[in-house]
Order: structure tokens, then sequence, then C-alpha cells
């Protein structure tokens, strides 16, 4: 396999981060975005969640912080706010409050335009890198056999043009059109699991009151039975921006009055004591996401060589878990030593999709669990499944009083971890001490 260039569709920060995994293996990468990329304070177009929270969790921030030492320092003198997870964050889950001992465990809170503004700069500065904006991508080029893809063909400012590359990786998100690729070249879809989860969610940024107060940010888990929720967070040191959500028909609207009366419905008055006199800077915006969906990739037979997919383009999760950017990160890690490991297209493509699988597994199981708490969502609860819900019931409720079973959750929902975090001895035998003492009891 030749590497004198790689193609990168999309630039969002699954795009950005496995253009910088490319550029340690490639002479140049060219990163091609539809949309313009001028204007830092406004989502794209081909980016409506941005108008969302976002979080880039520790793993994510680890990842970035490998590939540009120093990025987070920068964050800091340009005024972005180092959070402590659970110090600084009030977090109501499964009835109860999270305890707030420290834990070690920060993120840096700012909006996506500007985390993707300040990655692609730092992603400019790399040898051999560019970015090609209001570049879209028509179709993918091949040879004469269609087994190996050869470059794409673009558009740009009204003219058509290929762009021959030995390597084109697909981030372009859940606007994806590599199904349809496939399906042009004779080639089958991978298999594909989804789970309708109905999810409706909005928000809108607030100016910061000038009440004390013991926290930097407020989130509130939906329950079983009413499955609604809202997470606070800053923006930056004068703006908050709030994210209400309800699945399975019990959505909020774009209405303000509306927002404040799903906010009371909540289980704790916290969220709309904090906002209901903070002054709106911004209209209410609704977004939609109707289900989650992961492409097996590494289950695909037949596949072309010299084209990947990363990010979203793969598998698309539950946004209020707040980890798809965070596994992009770790995604173009997996890439990186795919390239290092393996010099031919099908073992790349192989150890690469493996690998992602592996990343993507836990979360997935994570938030398909979650969702089939929910009593009116449709779904098949195994075994399995039970006994999982049933475990992780018990490391929420112990994360009220437990700092190190708060800690094991996080390293788990922070994806610096997998999910044997969850049976540390202490808490494993937190876990099983409370299921004895609650069955005594009963």
């Amino acid at each position: 396999m030749e590497r004198n260039l790689a193609v990168v569709i999309g630039a969002s920060m699954a795009g950005l981060m496995a253009a910088r995994a490319l550029s340690n293996h490639f002479a140049k990468v060219i990163v091609l975005e539809r949309d313009a990329l001028m204007d830092e304070s406004n989502p794209r177009k081909g980016v409506p969640q941005a108008n969302h929270v976002h979080v880039l969790l520790t793993a994510g921030q680890e990842t970035l912080e490998h590939y540009y030492p120093g990025i987070t320092d920068e964050m800091v003198r340009d005024g972005v706010d180092r959070v402590a997870w659970s110090e600084e964050i009030r977090w109501h889950q499964s009835g109860c409050w999270k305890t707030r001992q420290p834990c070690g465990l920060s993120y840096y809170p700012q909006a996506r335009t500007a985390l993707e503004g300040r990655v692609r700069s730092w992603l400019r500065k790399c040898p051999g890198v560019e970015i090609r904006s209001e570049c879209s991508v028509q179709s993918l080029i091949y040879d004469s056999t269609r087994e190996t893809i050869t470059g794409v063909r673009v558009t740009q400012a009204g003219q058509q043009s290929d762009i021959q590359a030995d390597l084109v990786v697909d981030a372009a998100g859940r606007g994806s059109r590599m199904l349809k690729w496939l399906e042009e070249l004779g080639y089958a879809a991978p298999p594909k699991e989804s789970m309708p989860i109905d999810l409706v969610y909005v928000s809108r940024v607030y100016q910061k009151t000038a009440e004390m107060r013991n926290w930097k940010g407020l989130a509130c888990h939906p329950t079983a039975s009413r499955p609604l929720g809202a997470i606070l967070l800053p923006l930056d040191s004068e703006r908050w921006i709030l994210t209400i959500f309800g699945y399975l028909g019990e959505h909020p609207t774009a209405n303000p009055d509306e927002m404040l009366r799903f906010l009371k419905d909540l289980p704790v008055p916290d969220l709309y004591n904090a906002v209901s006199n903070a002054t709106p800077l911004s209209e209410p915006i609704k977004y939609e996401y109707p289900q989650q969906v992961r492409q097996r990739y590494d289950q695909i037979g037949r596949f072309p060589s010299g084209l990947l997919v990363i990010g979203d383009a793969m598998c698309s999760l539950d946004p209020v878990f707040g980890q798809g950017m965070t596994i992009a990160s770790k995604e173009s890690r997996a890439l990186d030593r795919a390239l290092t490991a393996n010099t031919d297209a099908q073992s790349l493509r192989k150890s690469f999709f493996n690998a992602c699988q592996q990343i993507i597994e836990t979360p997935w199981l994570v938030t398909k669990s979650e969702a089939l708490r929910f009593k009116k969502m449709p779904g098949e609860r195994s075994p399995f499944i039970r006994i999982l819900q049933w475990y992780t019931g018990h490391v929420f409720a112990l994360s009220a009083e437990s700092p190190l079973a708060y800690r094991a959750f996080l390293d788990v929902m922070h994806l610096t971890h997998g999910p044997e975090a969850l049976f540390r001895l202490p808490v494993l035998g937190g876990v099983l001490g409370r299921a004895l003492s609650r069955a005594k009891t009963e």
C-alpha cells in the first residue's frame, strides 16, 4: 500500500482527528469539507447538533493532548475553564445526587464550534496537511476491478475534478453516503444494529446569573417511568448552555415558557431555579434523534481496498451520553496503530474495524441497557441486560456515597477504562453488600 496521499471526507472532530493520525503515515493528507469553515461563532450547516451541549470526555482530551502537546494549556490561557467533574458538577441520577468528593477527572467546557476551530488551527500546522472547505465529494473513484478505491471526485467552486489517493477515510457522520457508494460498486452493506430511542432535545444559551453557587454544572438523568432530563453546563465564563431532552414521545418543545415547565417536571428543582431568572441569549433550538445505529464493518466479508470509515459514519450513539467526539478520538488512535502494524490494505481494514468495534462495544451496550430501563422502550430485556441493569443500578446508588464507586463509573463513562472498572473489589463489595442489605429488609 503506497502512502503518498490520504483523503478524509468531512472536517468534523472525527475527520480532524483522523487526519492528524494519518499525517504520521502519509506524505500528504487532504481534508475535504463541503461547508464553509470561515465563521467559528455559528455551527456549520452539516453539524446542526453543534447548537447543543457537547463534552469532550477525559479519553478524548487525552488523545487531543497526545497529538497536540500543549493544546490543553492553550485552552486554559484562552480562558477555557477547567471543571472538576465530580466536585463541580451536581448530577442527579437514580433518585439521588452523586457524591462530590474528588474523583480526579476534569473537562474543559466550550462550544463545539470553538473546539473544532481550535483543533483545525493546530492541524493546519502539521506538515503535509491541507483542509479544503466548500469542497463536496460527489463519488468514489476506483480501478477497473472495482476492488480498490483510488480517490474521490469532488466539486469545488463549480468545477469538478478527481483527487487520486492511496487511502480514503469517510468521516462524514450521519450524512455519510458510504452505503449508497458501496451499493453502486456492487458491495453488500455491512450488518446493521439499530435501536429506536425517539429522542428530542432543545437547547438555549443563557447569561450566567450573579447568585453564589457551589457548582459549575447541573445534570438530571431520566428515570424509568419519566424519560425526561436536562443538563446545564458553562460555555465560557459568562454563559451557560441548557439542553433539555425527552424520549418516547415525552418531548420538549422550543417554546420558552414550555421549556421552563419542562424543567419544573424534573424530580429536582435545581435546573429550573438556576435558569428561571437568567437572561436568554439565544432562541431555543430543537433537534431530533430517532435512533442510534452502528454499522458492523468488522463483520463485512468483501470490502474495497483503500477505503475506511470512522466516527458517526460507523456508529452514532445516543448523544445524551456525550461520547461521540471521544469515541472518534479513540478511533483515530486505533487508526494510527493499525497503520503502524499493517502494510497491506486488507490487513489494515480488518485491524482497524476490529479495533473500532472494541472501542464502541461498551458505550453501545451501556446506552442500550439504559434505554431499555424506560418502561415504554421496545426491545428485548435479555437475562444479560437485566443483570447488567441490576448491577449498574447499584453502582449508581453507591455513587451517591462512595467516591470509589463514582470514580469507577466515571472511568467507564469517560472511556478511560473498560467495564472491568465497575468490578474493582471495593465496588463489587459495595454492590454485594448493598444488595444483601436490601434483601434483608424486604
